[in-house]
């Protein structure tokens, strides 16, 4: 009996009946989990697709963005040209100019754009170039993505074709900013009305009037702190007479450098705001005496000074006696213009640069393009503190 029972037990242990060691089932692992514990760089086939899709749709977006901000760019470029004609044709000197200046900073926003748009072409190529790198791509994005390719390269021949367009259309704009004449008149920051004379390029810039008493103390005995600005004062001032040849030429000498020095020219400290016009040198901003050319268009126009008045070139006698004269006690006189013949019959005569006389005074010039600038720097003064009276366009 005892025999019967070991037999039983061995025959359990071979059939497997009893485990001869208790064992902890392990789950079986799927297909996916298997290969990525035997490659960790494996990627799941539904993960690719949507990154995929993902990156397809963000170049299709970006393509049909650009495509639209191009179309706004060619309009915007034909109304350029457009407004540019209207406003060539604006009598108002003035407002021509203004209109010019916007015309130049709309034309440079549009550049800018365009400069924009390069940038993002630049990385919706590198997207696309990513996105072909893809394993496994439909055959249908893969059409897309070279046709989006080809899109993206016409976009970018196209912002060219934009930017030479914008850069030849600036040149129009400054040449017909330059050739807007000069204004008629001009007050100077002392007070002085400036009025033009002659024509073309004899144009010039003379005084209304002789210098008045006040205007030559103003000039010449600035206050403290004063910009040698005309004194307010309702009776009018009168010309300043009795004055020497040197005298009026010291009076030229110190207005020049106080309107110089409010006279600042254009483009300085305005981070390139407005057209880059030319500059005009000095001698295009300075008052000095009329000189001989200037008397005869002078005499040939209405003007009539009140007193007679000095003019900054020599004197040469009609005699043989009175140049030896001259020449013997080493003395030169200047011409003195006398429209209303206050002193002699004759209108012009020589007297000493040192002499003074009650009826004899003077009158200044200045270049026309003195009134030019003036013009074109209380305009950018002008644009400048409108564009700082706009509110900021902050977000909230």
């Amino acid at each position: 009996m005892r025999s019967l029972a070991i037999y039983a037990l061995l025959g359990c242990m071979y059939c497997g009946v009893l485990p001869l060691q208790a064992q902890t089932p392990t789950p079986a692992a799927t297909p996916a989990a298997a290969a990525a514990n035997a490659n960790p760089d494996v990627r799941f086939r539904a993960l690719e697709e949507h990154e995929q899709r993902g990156a397809v749709l963000k170049i299709r977006d970006q393509l049909l963005f650009e495509r639209s901000e191009k179309d706004k760019r060619e309009r915007a470029i034909a109304g350029l040209r457009n407004a540019l004609q209207g406003t060539l044709m604006n009598p108002d000197d003035t407002q021509k100019l203004a209109g010019l200046v916007t015309l130049w900073q709309d034309a440079n926003s549009l550049y800018d754009e365009v400069k924009r748009a390069n940038y993002r072409q630049l990385e919706l190529i590198t997207l696309i170039g990513n996105a072909k790198l893809s394993a496994g791509m439909l055959p249908q994005v893969a059409s897309f993505l070279l046709d989006a390719e080809k899109q993206t390269t016409q976009l970018g021949d196209n912002q060219k074709k934009q930017q030479e367009h914008l850069l030849s259309f600036g040149q129009p704009i400054i040449m017909a900013i330059c050739n807007v004449p000069p204004p008629r008149s001009f007050i100077t920051h002392s007070g002085i009305t400036m009025r033009l004379c002659g024509q073309g390029k004899e144009w010039f810039y003379v005084s209304e009037q002789p210098i008045t008493e006040a205007q030559y103390q103003a000039v010449i005995q600035p206050q403290a702190g004063d910009s040698a600005k005309a004194p307010a004062t309702d009776s009018p001032s009168p010309a300043k007479t009795d004055v020497s040849l040197t005298n009026a030429i010291r009076f030229c000498g110190m207005l020049t450098r106080l309107e110089q020095r409010n006279l600042l020219l254009p483009n300085i400290s305005r981070a390139n705001r407005y057209p880059p016009i030319p500059k005009a040198g000095n001698e295009n901003h300075t008052y000095v005496l009329p000189d001989n050319n200037q008397l005869n268009i002078l005499s040939l126009t209405s003007y009539t000074p009140s007193c007679a008045i000095w003019i900054n070139s020599p004197w040469l006698p009609n005699d043989s006696d009175t140049e030896r004269a001259l020449e013997r006690f080493a003395v030169s006189f200047n011409i003195v213009w006398d429209p209303r013949r206050l002193f002699a019959e004759s209108t012009t005569f020589g007297e000493l640069p040192f002499a003074r006389y009650p009826q004899l005074g003077f009158v200044i010039v200045t270049h026309r393009n003195t009134g030019w600038y003036l013009r074109w720097q209380h305009l950018l003064d002008k644009m400048d503190a409108a564009n700082a009276e706009q509110p900021l366009n902050t977000p909230e």
